[in-house]
């Protein structure tokens, strides 16, 4: 049976990895990249949850220390889906536009992105 977590506990994995695994095990980061054959920066990088896991990565963790991948990147999946729920995600915004910019301005300054999604994913109150 899988553990079900609730979505308020949707951690970054890389946190949880180095919190819960890596500490624990005593082990130094760079040890740990020489171990995993990639550099200290990208597993540090996965480390302070600033970069998200990879498949190759999950695998890493799996033959070293016996969690699943699996489980890895259902965390890494929970955790994104949490960001997008809350709006971490938003529209791409060019430069010198505002927020009450109507109609054409409005197009211009969210090119490609529908209105409704605009609408929808409004952080503090509409887009326009």
């Amino acid at each position: 049976m899988a553990l079900k977590m609730h979505s308020s506990l949707a951690v970054h994995v890389g946190d949880w990895l180095k919190s819960e695994i890596v500490e624990p095990a005593q082990v130094s980061v760079t040890a740990l990249a020489e171990h995993f054959g990639v550099s200290r920066q990208a597993l540090s990088t996965l480390l302070n949850s600033n970069a998200n896991l990879s498949a190759d990565m999950a695998i890493r963790f799996e033959k070293a220390f016996g969690i699943k991948a699996d489980t890895l990147l259902q965390m890494q999946s929970r955790h994104s889906v949490k960001l997008a729920i809350t709006h971490k995600f938003r529209a791409p915004r060019r430069s010198g536009c505002r927020p009450d910019d109507v109609g054409r301005a409005r197009r211009r300054c969210y090119p490609g992105v529908g209105l409704k999604f605009l609408r929808d994913n409004r952080r503090d109150g509409p887009v326009w």
